[in-house]
């Protein structure tokens, strides 16, 4: 239900990265034309591209699907490593051959759920793996990462950027939440990061769709049909 608009966020987080597109603004609101034609910090075409995605659920076949028109290639790693979709996904392989598919991508987005095993799944030896040029995008779960190895790999530049919506740490709504920084960490010191408040399934018809989705799932109960998106509790998702 909120897999298509969790898709156009991480492209849209992927864009801001890629384009330094917040670091721009900023420094424009100011009159400073430092980053203008010819400055610092160049745009990085995501055409021609390597991306990979980890995890190829609903939000991971959306996001490959929206990429696809950008004249991507597009990987991915699952826990089966088939791929379900060659006509958008070019490769798929599972997490025992991560290390060379993360190698050899220019653009890594996490789109997997938060289990027991992929929980700091990305880590320091993860992301020194990763290409001194990629850039990494995060719209499934803080804990997947190593908070303080993607700050460090991000602070010393060993990768070119990041684009998280989801966090360490988060304020009790409507307690603090103007006062509250999402990390131990400083990220938000760090120009090659843009930071999102873990919004990317929010939007102006969110709401219709999780009551038509509970409409139709208490249909299908009823009716002695087969439920949509049942959980497997031995897996976690």
């Amino acid at each position: 239900m909120n897999a298509l608009e969790v898709a156009e966020y991480a492209i849209m987080l992927l864009l801001s990265a890629a384009k330094n597109i917040i670091v721009n603004d900023r420094e424009l609101r100011k009159g400073d034309w430092t980053y203008g034609f010819g400055g610092p910090r160049p745009n990085v075409e995501i055409r021609n591209r390597t991306h990979l995605l980890i995890g190829l659920g609903n939000i991971g076949i959306a996001i490959a699907d929206r990429l696809k028109g950008f004249d991507t290639r597009i990987n991915a790693i699952t826990r089966s490593g088939k791929n379900n979709r060659p006509d958008i996904v070019d490769s798929v392989v599972s997490f025992n051959e991560m290390k060379a598919a993360v190698k050899d991508a220019d653009f890594v987005i996490l789109a997997l759920p938060l289990t027991h095993d992929s929980r700091n799944l990305v880590d320091e030896e993860f992301l020194s793996w990763m290409k001194s040029s990629a850039i990494f995008v995060n719209i499934s779960r803080g804990e997947i990462i190593d908070e303080s190895a993607l700050y460090r790999t991000l602070k010393e530049e060993r990768i070119l950027g990041a684009a998280l919506d989801v966090w360490w740490r988060y304020p009790q709504w409507g307690e603090g939440a103007k006062e509250l920084y999402p990390s131990e960490f400083p990220f938000h010191e760090l120009d090659n990061v843009v930071m999102s408040p873990h919004r990317a399934a929010y939007s102006r018809n969110v709401q219709q769709a999780h009551f038509q989705f509970i409409v139709e799932n208490l249909r299908r109960f009823i009716q002695g049909e087969e439920l949509q998106n049942v959980v497997d509790m031995s897996l976690g998702y």
